[in-house]
């Protein structure tokens, strides 16, 4: 099965500014030479920055050369990477490389690769919290931090031309779960082998300002907790970088954020406290200003400043994203 993401591969026009802004984030340099510069997070997932011209590089999702050109999902068994191809190889073309993993371009033409991967446990400890009456740390200040760290790649978001097909293949093909829908807007789902809330969202496109085209949307990463959050957001701030929104907390899924512009036409996100499910969890369609904030500080946008319509409800069973597809033969030279 999909155990999470193993990596992402960036396509930017200035490795050396793209580089600086990484740095500053936080995430931990492993390589640098002329064509590519890579950072790996301690579960052992790594983010690769190459010249958004670098004929290595697959075709960018859209006009932009610039942002995530690859995504790199992992899988725990040899076994189940050969399926995987299989499944897959009934609706796009996939290729083996020499090392072994699958590399294909999605329905909604994301660049995609699927490798072997054991993820590494990641050791955190966040600070216990203090209330009136239910005290959890006694005698002791909260840590002293000077950087953030992002610990894990926590999700990819996508504009995309029609997200239902684009959840359907991937429930359907891949075994990804389905975890909430944000009515008329997209679809969040997790890898089969996590129980983090969501590892990718298909966003419709055209379904929100600034969507109108397919495109690689955010990319967030996981840090321990809020302190660490602000932390890093204080410190990127003094190094110049401008945020595009945040502190806030989602209500799909709970987390607290704070995202990033980046200088290659992304974002990135800080990411902590986020929903944790399990097989028993019920999807939900939400209003979509509903569920994407419960607060946020600082300026308040545009679509928040009316209350949203407290709008919640349950995926019905016949909702067309459960729709199996049709199983045809797996082209043969995807096994192996």
């Amino acid at each position: 099965m999909i155990t999470g993401h193993a990596g992402l591969v960036l396509g930017v026009a200035d490795i050396q500014e793209a580089r600086r802004f990484v740095d500053d984030f936080g995430l931990p340099l492993r390589h640098a030479d002329a064509e590519t510069v890579s950072f790996e997070l301690e579960e052992g997932s790594t983010v690769f920055l190459r010249h958004q011209d670098d004929p290595l590089l697959p075709p960018p999702l859209g006009a932009a050369a610039s942002g995530v050109r690859e995504i790199i999902w992992g899988v725990d068994t040899r076994e189940a990477l050969n399926a995987l191809a299989a499944s897959i190889s009934q609706d796009v073309a996939v290729t083996r490389d020499a090392d072994g993993s699958f590399g294909f371009v999605d329905p909604s033409g994301i660049a995609t690769r699927l490798r072997l991967f054991h993820r590494k446990p990641v050791l955190n400890a966040p600070e216990p919290l203090n209330a009136p009456d239910a005290v959890r740390r006694l005698g002791k200040h909260r840590r002293w931090r000077k950087r953030c760290y992002p610990k894990v790649i926590q999700h990819v978001v996508y504009v995309v031309d029609d997200a239902l097909e684009a959840a359907r293949f991937y429930i359907h093909r891949l075994g990804f779960k389905l975890s909430d829908i944000s009515d008329g807007v997209g679809y969040f789902l997790r890898a089969p082998g996590i129980s983090e809330h969501h590892s990718i969202f298909f966003l419709q496109k055209g379904a929100v300002p600034g969507a109108d085209s397919p495109r690689p949307d955010h990319v967030s990463f996981g840090v321990e907790d809020i302190d660490e959050m602000m932390v890093g957001a204080n410190y990127m701030d003094r190094r110049g970088w401008k945020k595009s929104m945040g502190p806030g907390r989602h209500r799909i899924g709970s987390a607290l954020f704070y995202y990033f512009h980046t200088p290659f036409g992304i974002e990135f996100e800080y990411d902590t406290d986020n929903d944790h499910l399990d097989e028993h969890w019920q999807p939900l369609i939400w209003e979509p200003r509903f569920g994407m904030l419960a607060w946020i500080a600082g300026d308040m946008p545009p679509f928040w400043r009316q209350e949203p319509d407290w709008n919640v409800r349950y995926v019905p069973a016949d909702h067309p994203v459960f729709v199996p597809y049709e199983t045809v033969a797996p082209a043969s030279d995807a096994q192996g």
